[in-house]
């Protein structure tokens, strides 16, 4: 069999989608070249311009003078008691006992490749660095096609499965699906990919360029939003609390006539923009459902403002130790408090009123709804940030038109990232030790740039989808921050209200079915998790013996699938699970391979440690809520 035909046959067991589209695949715009040895023709220009082999080589001596390289490593924190950082704590420990290299090149890595060419770079590079997973990134049919007759793919597998990893091609159309299908990946072979990963560009495109620019941004997003043990915990305990204060939302409202006018609702985040607009919203107090949002409430108080609502998600319990003061200011004795279920009793106590939001994919929210014996209505799009949370209850309760002020999500000055009246510049607050720092630039409404990080460019782009998602309303950006697809860019003074009165708007959106919930029906669910980390360890323990313990995570991975994702255990465990996988991939890279059994087995170890502190403490709250 031919060189193509070995790799059809690989790709029909791997990949058997890409084996089917080129089982009779018969290139049109690219050929080889007649004229040049190991090159390729596309549309009558030659691809290497000189011998295949030799351009290759020039190619990877240079990269390999300047590698793309990306490394990441969790600091130990010795004040951090959660799970999965007492965990890391204790691995790197034992890492510092060993011949680690924290600042040399490692011993193992992980390769993305753009453009395929012919593959001649291949052994090249593998000469250099053991990869332990290799991504293949093309998404020309034909260019894929002339790789598939060059490269055996069998041989490369064989070298990525001997280092504990795979081989595998995927081909995006734009660096969205590029994001989302490295991501899949991360789900099959664990989230340690990322720990130590190469970025090697083959051959220029537009989409291979925004790849490049915008890589660090996308590592970022993968490695995002994962959540953890512990904060799972805490969301649990204070669901249960809360719902004994406030109603739980559920909504069953009609579509709203034609004939009611609602005034529209401003959601007012902490941006250094609000500064710009706290005098025109507190001379038009009256002309808008006032939404404040986190820490942006000192600056409202401050300027004279009463929201109508306050939003909080945050479940940590810094927030009420910041906010108190301001809940009990007179200016809020009629606000009504919009949280998740998640967050600090103390919140949840300090408001006479308010309404208990449910999150999609929430374990708190799981075990209410299993108490309510109903289905509730969970939010959707509701993080990282709580002008999220604001926006998309807003939404849930019926207004169908919302400005953002002070949503800048990015900052123009690095000593300016909130409102100047916020607790952030109050050296007696909690909140002055916290600075956002920038780590790369976004466009504005005008196209200029503006400074913002991870969390505030996830804030922006969650806002995005959420707006995607809900066409019918109206939502107006006047903030001087971050464009937001699919928002209106206007003036605040720009913006004409409907003849109505604040009360109408605000019965109609409180008209929404609330329900209350008994959560001692608990028990059950919380046996269950405990049965879940208890297999958990029995799958540990079968491993025992693992060489590489990234094909343990690959394993437990697997078992997350394999449960029913109802019970949602891979809400409440993988999370810790990821953390762990790619602080241990990163030591793995970077000991020397003698070395390797020790480690694994020091990790395995403290990894059962984990598992017995979990059922303790689910244990624990069992015991509580059964009372």
């Amino acid at each position: 069999m031919d060189i193509l035909g070995n790799n059809l046959a690989f790709l029909s067991g791997y990949q058997p989608e890409l084996g089917y589209k080129f089982t009779h695949f018969s290139p049109a715009r690219i050929k080889i070249s007649d004229r040049k040895k190991n090159d390729l023709m596309i549309e009558g220009l030659p691809f290497y311009g000189e011998d295949g082999t030799t351009a290759c080589y020039k190619q990877v001596q240079h990269f390999l003078s300047q590698p793309t390289h990306f490394s990441l490593k969790y600091l130990s924190e010795p004040d951090n008691n959660s799970v999965h950082q007492t965990a890391i704590n204790k691995i790197n420990g034992k890492v510092r006992q060993l011949d680690y290299r924290e600042n040399a090149k490692p011993y193992l890595s992980n390769l993305i490749i753009l453009g395929s060419g012919l593959g001649f770079y291949l052994d090249l590079l593998m000469q250099d660095m053991a990869y332990a997973n290799i991504i293949l990134v093309e998404p020309d049919d034909e260019m894929l096609f002339h790789f598939l007759n060059h490269v055996n793919l069998e041989e490369i597998n064989q070298n990525c499965i001997k280092n504990g990893g795979r081989f595998c091609i995927i081909q995006p159309f734009d660096s969205r699906s590029f994001s989302s299908m490295v991501r899949n990946v991360a789900d099959e072979v664990g989230y340690g990919i990322f720990s130590e990963i190469t970025l090697y560009r083959h051959y220029e495109t537009p989409l291979f360029d925004n790849i490049i620019k915008h890589f660090k941004e996308i590592r970022g997003e993968w490695l995002s939003a994962w959540g953890f043990f512990d904060d799972e915990i805490a969301g649990i305990k204070h669901s249960f609390l809360n719902t004994d204060r406030h109603p739980v939302f559920i909504s069953k409202r009609k579509d709203k006539e034609d004939n009611i006018k609602q005034l529209p609702a401003i959601i007012i985040g902490n941006g250094p923009s609000l500064d710009d607009n706290i005098d025109i919203i507190k001379k038009r107090q009256n002309d808008f459902i006032i939404i404040s949002c986190g820490t942006a409430l000192a600056s409202l108080i401050k300027a004279g403002i009463s929201p109508d609502f306050h939003a909080e998600m945050e479940r940590c319990d810094i927030t009420p130790k910041v906010q108190k003061k301001w809940y009990e200011h007179q200016l809020c004795r009629n606000t009504i408090l919009l949280s998740l279920n998640t967050v600090p009793p103390d919140i949840t106590t300090s408001f006479s009123t308010g309404i208990l939001f449910t999150k999609a994919n929430d374990i708190g929210a799981y075990l209410l709804e299993k108490g309510n014996k109903s289905a509730l209505t969970p939010l959707y799009f509701c993080n990282p940030t709580v002008t999220n949370f604001a926006a998309s209850a807003a939404i849930a309760i019926g207004l169908e038109s919302i400005i953002l002020i002070g949503c800048d999500y990015g900052f123009r000055h690095h000593d300016c990232h909130h409102s100047k009246d916020s607790d952030y510049y109050n050296p007696n607050s909690i909140l002055s030790r916290f600075h956002h720092d920038s780590e790369f630039s976004v466009p504005d409404n005008n196209g200029k740039s503006i400074f913002t990080n991870r969390i505030l460019n996830q804030s922006r782009k969650t806002m995005e989808k959420l707006i995607q998602r809900n066409s019918n309303v109206r939502v107006i950006n006047c903030s001087d921050g971050a464009f937001i697809e699919g928002s209106e860019a206007l003036e605040l003074a720009q913006i004409n209200t409907p003849a109505t009165s604040k009360s109408s708007t605000l019965n109609r959106t409180t008209e929404n079915n609330l329900t209350t919930i008994e959560s001692k029906d608990i028990c059950s669910a919380l046996t269950f998790y405990s049965k879940s980390i208890s297999e958990l360890k029995a799958l540990i323990s079968r491993h025992q013996n693992c060489l590489q313990l990234n094909i343990l995570f690959e394993k437990i991975m697997s078992w997350f699938k394999q449960k029913n994702r109802k019970d949602h255990i891979d809400i409440i465990l993988s999370g810790t699970i990821n953390y762990l996988s790619v602080c241990t991939a990163g030591h793995l890279a970077r000991i020397p391979p003698q070395q390797r059994k020790e480690y694994i087995d020091f990790t395995i170890s403290v990894m059962d440690e984990m598992f017995e502190r979990m059922l303790s403490e689910l244990n624990e709250i069992a015991k509580g809520s059964d009372k």
